[in-house]
């Protein structure tokens, strides 16, 4: 399978009309009726999918609804205030955490805005990705996002709309998540109180009962409705608040969900986490743990690591001129190379080396098999936290067992080699027991990726000084290995 294939697959898939949920385990059904009586709080709804957006500052900013394991849901206007972590399992935002213990915050580690939201409420449709994976428990849960071009919500009239927002157009933001009933309106009531009228890409509602509306800091929220798909009913969200009148006593504008359901498809796909070449692996038979994908180069003097079956990783110190007439070399093959691929900036002095990878484009394709496989890169990764060697034994046997290394912070591998670590590197002290400094060699670690245990390269060595081994950090040249192998 390509490069990328999980992804396309699943946006393949929506396209062809196919049944699909963005998130399976998103939350099921929820009668839409009151819980607290004579007000209108949502305290007696179970909202497990709700998030609230936080500047810097921590200060309140708006909305938003959980999607993903990974995304947050809100209105691309939203996203011009830069929120900065977000808050799960949040009603009252006076609660603090060490007081709260359902809450939990995550950082918010990139914003994707709808491209074509240039003007300032057209598609206004943003994700979150956030800096960790959320672990969901009864208080937090994903909201389900139907993505099937087959399904239309258009009959959809009852709504329940989400929010800490101004409860009137002169109060304070509300501490307490409120919660109002919305009916869908024709465009044109828009028009009278809003002076806009929503385009295909949005929807008119305004209060069923006739008494308020969404209001300022209800932005980014959900609107959701009982939706039964493939014989299950489940809390579906619809639209997000977008934007209406001052006077929060009237229609409002919404975007329509559905109408933005590739986009959403194609972004989450493409920025989770997934591999950079399924037919990945560092186990035989048995689970048995070895170097499948380890090559050398220049009289094995240099290691290199397939992480395509066409491209090799290596150091770019090894490689003085970009003279290709070299070979790669494997247990079980060994290729010519097409193409040396260095780092732009890359750079090597005696006081530094910097940018030290490389790739190497072969003239043909590695053939797989059981014994010879790329290493797994995982592409949107978290950072590494610990390490786990794959290592050679000093009597030359192949070592077949796994070899925990501690991470040595940076101030003291600076001091003990002498000169700087570069953000993008890492370093260990180098094993006495096993073989291990040879430029190129490689660092990984274990972790779960769509929910398989595996082997996933972290880095490979770029100088050994002084018993130390200073690795490239390849998780940081993602976007750039991406680039080159496409």
């Amino acid at each position: 399978m390509s490069v990328f294939s999980s992804a396309l697959f699943a946006i393949l898939l929506f396209h062809q009309g196919l049944a699909y949920l963005l998130e399976p385990n998103c939350k099921g059904h929820v009668e839409l009726v009151y819980k607290v009586q004579g007000g209108n709080n949502a305290l007696g709804y179970h909202t497990p999918f709700m998030v609230s957006l936080y500047d810097k500052t921590r200060k309140f900013i708006a909305g938003g609804s959980l999607i993903h394991k990974r995304f947050v849901l809100t209105a691309g206007h939203v996203l011009s205030e830069d929120p900065k972590f977000v808050r799960l399992g949040e009603k009252d935002r006076t609660c603090e955490n060490w007081n709260c213990s359902i809450v939990q915050e995550y950082l918010v580690e990139k914003a994707l805005r709808h491209p074509r939201n240039k003007l300032i409420f057209e598609n206004d449709i943003g994700l979150l990705r956030l800096n960790a994976h959320v672990e969901y428990n009864k208080d937090i849960q994903p909201i389900c996002i139907i993505v099937d071009d087959a399904v239309n919500f258009k009959n959809v009239e009852k709504l329940r709309a989400f929010g800490w927002g101004r409860t009137s157009s002169t109060e304070k933001l509300s501490d307490m998540l409120k919660t109002i009933l919305l009916k869908r309106e024709d465009p044109s009531v828009c028009e009278l109180s809003v002076g806009a009228s929503p385009t295909e890409q949005q929807f008119c509602a305004s209060d069923a009962d006739g008494h308020g509306d969404t209001c300022p800091g209800d932005s980014g929220g959900p609107l959701v409705a009982d939706f039964t798909y493939e014989g299950r009913k489940s809390y579906t969200q619809i639209g997000i608040v977008s934007y209406g009148s001052q006077s929060c006593n009237a229609s409002s504008i919404y975007t329509d969900v559905a109408s933005h359901q590739a986009w959403i498809a194609e972004m989450v796909h493409t920025h989770e986490e997934h591999l950079l070449f399924e037919n990945c692996s560092s186990h035989w038979t048995g689970n048995i743990a070895v170097r499948l994908w380890e090559t050398t180069i220049l009289k094995r003097t240099v290691a290199g690591t397939l992480i395509t079956d066409e491209f090799v990783v290596t150091v770019a110190s090894a490689l003085q001129t970009n003279f290709t007439d070299i070979k790669v070399k494997g247990r079980y093959f060994e290729i010519e190379v097409a193409q040396i691929i260095k780092h732009p900036e890359f750079s090597h002095s005696r006081g530094s080396i910097k940018n030290n990878i490389a790739l190497l484009k072969l003239k043909n394709k590695v053939e797989m098999s059981d014994l010879v496989k790329p290493v797994c890169l995982a592409v949107n990764s978290f950072p590494s936290q610990t390490f786990t060697a794959l290592l050679e034994a000093y009597n030359r046997t192949i070592s077949i067992g796994l070899k925990r290394i501690p991470f040595t912070p940076t101030k003291d591998c600076s001091r003990t080699i002498g000169m700087p670590v570069e953000s993008n590197q890492f370093c260990v002290e180098q094993p006495r027991d096993y073989k291990y400094e040879r430029p190129g060699s490689v660092m990984g670690t274990y972790k779960e990726v769509k929910d398989v245990m595996r082997y996933l390269l972290t880095g490979i060595i770029s100088h050994v000084i002084n018993g130390m081994l200073v690795f490239t950090n390849v998780e940081t040249y993602e976007d750039w290995i991406r680039k080159n192998i496409m």
